[in-house]
């Protein structure tokens, strides 16, 4: 349930990213598709990006990037492709919810 949150996180944050959305604001408005404990975790990622830290570090270290959505966010920052990208992580997170039903 965790990931298919997160992948609506990211979902609606591409699209606010897309749209001319600035990430942290992006993030902001879409933080209450996430659980209360993610809410936080996002919070304080979201801190250290206000204060110049990079995205992918931020997620990966409160716990919400995974080794691929760490990835995919490096490649993000680089590119200056926000918004595709984080549309990429939702498609792989919500391929693997469809995994894990197939499975169940």
């Amino acid at each position: 349930f965790r990931v298919y949150r997160q992948a609506q996180f990211f979902r609606t944050s591409a699209m606010l990213a897309d749209g001319g959305i600035p990430a942290v604001q992006a993030f902001d408005l879409a933080s209450g598709l996430v659980s209360r404990t993610d809410r936080s975790a996002l919070q304080a990622a979201m801190e250290r990006i206000r204060n110049g830290g990079r995205i992918s570090d931020a997620f990966l270290d409160v716990g919400l990037a995974d080794p691929i959505t760490y990835r995919l966010l490096t490649v993000a920052e680089k590119t200056g492709a926000l918004g595709p990208v984080l549309d990429k992580i939702a498609a792989f997170q919500e391929a693997r919810v469809s995994q894990a039903i197939d499975l169940a």
